[in-house]
C-alpha cells in the first residue's frame, strides 16, 4: 500500500503541474520533494526522478508557509503567471542548480530546515529557520533570527546579518564582509560565529556613517535595510537607462523589535554619473534616499549588473 500511495502522489503532482494547480506532498521523508533550477526551469524531484518542470520567468524563487501551514515554492512562470506549488507538511527542502534569487519569507514555520547547494545571486533569509549553504551565494542577507551555516563546500561572497541571527562559516573561503543590519546603536552586533578560516567581521562597520556622526543622531534616524536584486544590461547602455529597473530591484524596510518589517518608501540614485556607459559586469553603487528623512537615514548600497 505504501508503494501504491507513493505512485499515486507522484501522479497527482505531475497532473497538477500540467493543470497549473498546487500540489500537496506527503510528509514522509521517503516522498519528500527537492527543487532544482537550471536554465530558468524549476523542477520538482522525488526519489531521484523529475516529477514535473515549470519554465520560470527569471529563476527567482520564494519559499513561504500558507495559512494552512503548508510549505509553498513560489515563482513567476514564463507567461508571467505567479505559481504557488504546495509541498504540504514537508519539514525540510533541498535546493540545487542555479537561480537569480532565493527568498526565505518570514512566514515560514520555524521548524522547517533548508539545504542550499545551488548557485544563488542574491539570497534573503527573513525567517527563523535552520539553513545550510553548500553552494555559492554572491550576496547573503539575513534579517530574521535564522541559524545559517556555510559548510566547508560552500562559499558566500558577502553577507549582511541581523543582530538576532547566527552565521557560521565552516568553509575555507572568507566571507568578504559581514555587517550589522537593523541595529539600534553602534554597540549592537549580530551573533556571528566564525569557525576555522572564516570571514572577517567588523562590529563597528557602517559604510554610511560619517566620522562626525554622534550616537544620538544614529539612534534618532533609523537606518533602513535594503533587499537588493540584480540587473541585466547590454554593452554601451548608460546608467540612466537602468534607473527605473534599479528602483524596482531595491526594497527598503525597517525591522522593528518584533522582527516585523516596515516598508520604507524612497528613491535610488546612482553614485556615478548617469551618463556612465556600461562595459563589463560588476557591482555598481547607489544611494537610497527615504521620503521621510527625519525618521530614516540615507543608505548606500551596490547592485550587481550583468553586462552582455
Amino acid at each position: 500500500m505504501k508503494s501504491l500511495s507513493s505512485k499515486l502522489m507522484a501522479l497527482v503532482l505531475a497532473l497538477s503541474m500540467l493543470m497549473g494547480t498546487v500540489v500537496v506532498a506527503s510528509a514522509a521523508s521517503s516522498t519528500d520533494y527537492s527543487v532544482k533550477v537550471e536554465d530558468n526551469k524549476v523542477s520538482f524531484i522525488q526519489n531521484g526522478k523529475t516529477i514535473g518542470t515549470y519554465n520560470s520567468k527569471d529563476a527567482k524563487l520564494k519559499l513561504v508557509t500558507d495559512k494552512d501551514g503548508d510549505l509553498l515554492v513560489c515563482f513567476y512562470d514564463a507567461n508571467n503567471n505567479y505559481k504557488r506549488i504546495t509541498l504540504g507538511k514537508q519539514t525540510s527542502l533541498s535546493l540545487s542548480g542555479s537561480m537569480t534569487s532565493l527568498t526565505l519569507d518570514k512566514s515560514l514555520n520555524d521548524s522547517l530546515s533548508f539545504s542550499v547547494s545551488a548557485s544563488v545571486g542574491t539570497m534573503s533569509v527573513a525567517s527563523k529557520n535552520s539553513v545550510k549553504i553548500s553552494g555559492k551565494v554572491d550576496k547573503l542577507t539575513i534579517t530574521g533570527a535564522a541559524k545559517v551555516t556555510v559548510t566547508k563546500d560552500g562559499k558566500v561572497t558577502s553577507a549582511s546579518v541581523a543582530k538576532s541571527a547566527t552565521l557560521t562559516n565552516e568553509s575555507s573561503t572568507k566571507i568578504g564582509s559581514a555587517n550589522v543590519k537593523s541595529s539600534s546603536s553602534k554597540s549592537d552586533t549580530p551573533t556571528l560565529r566564525l569557525v576555522g578560516n572564516a570571514g572577517k567581521y567588523d562590529s563597528n562597520r557602517d559604510d554610511d556613517d560619517d566620522d562626525d556622526d554622534d550616537d544620538d543622531d544614529y539612534v534618532a534616524r533609523r537606518k533602513p535595510d535594503l533587499d537588493i536584486g540584480r540587473l541585466e544590461a547590454s554593452v554601451g547602455d548608460e546608467l540612466r537607462d537602468l534607473i527605473d529597473d534599479l528602483n524596482n530591484e531595491v526594497d527598503a524596510y525597517w525591522e522593528d523589535d518584533d522582527h516585523d518589517e516596515v516598508e520604507v518608501k524612497g528613491e535610488c540614485k546612482w553614485k556615478k554619473k548617469n551618463s556612465t556607459e556600461l562595459e563589463k559586469s560588476g557591482e555598481y553603487s547607489f544611494v537610497f534616499t527615504p521620503r521621510d528623512t527625519k525618521k530614516y537615514r540615507e543608505v548606500s548600497g551596490s547592485i550587481y549588473i550583468r553586462v552582455d
